[in-house]
């Protein structure tokens, strides 16, 4: 059997952390659990993460590394706001429905009180909202969308999408399973649209 790296073996436990965090939070997942799963001991776990806030510092860096860049790909501060936002609420809620464990790993974590959504939340550089306030400011600087705050229209932009994906991936409502992803996105976004356009 070949040998793995440190930096393999660590992308190993961060994974499986998150898969494990992900469907089981993080007071039903044991360290023991944990390191059985990524296939080591409990000892080499702690060599790697002599702590749990390291464990969810790598965790969330590895899905933030992971998920974001494809969300901004080929989008500009430039584009108008009907090119870009339907195209990101789609692709938000395209990459959610195929891997729900960043949203399911914050609203464990916000649940049980832990520190991942809190270092989630507090970091000024989110990629996605540092690009939406971007791109709020330039419309608004080149009068492409109303006067207002760039922040909170990104983050009310956010809302309205992770709010549609919450009640799509976690509680399953019926009116929202049984429509289009896409009429219902275009829905959204078009209310959204009426809201900030000029």
């Amino acid at each position: 059997m070949a040998r793995i790296s440190a930096q393999e073996r660590r992308d190993k436990i961060i994974q499986t952390a998150c898969a494990m965090f992900s469907e089981r939070g993080f007071r039903g997942t044991k360290t023991k659990d944990l390191a059985k799963q990524a296939k080591i001991s409990e000892a080499l776990l702690f060599r790697h993460f002599p702590d749990k806030k390291m464990l969810y510092e790598a965790m969330l860096a590895y899905k933030m590394e992971e998920q974001f860049p494809p969300l901004l790909e080929g989008l500009s501060v430039d584009d108008r706001p009907e090119r870009v936002l339907p195209l990101l609420a789609l692709r938000i809620t395209q990459q959610n429905l195929a891997d729900p464990s960043l949203m399911r790993l914050l609203l464990f974590s916000a649940l049980e009180g832990h520190e991942l959504s809190d270092l989630f939340f507090q970091r000024k550089t989110l990629p996605i909202l540092a690009f939406l306030k971007d791109f709020f400011k330039r419309g608004i600087d080149t009068q492409a969308v109303k006067s207002g705050d760039p922040e909170l229209m990104a983050r009310a932009f956010l809302a309205l999408i992770f709010g549609y994906l919450q009640t799509r991936v976690l509680f399953r409502v019926p009116a929202l399973l049984k429509r289009s992803l896409q009429k219902t996105l275009q829905t959204y976004v078009e209310i959204y649209l009426t809201g900030i356009l000029p």
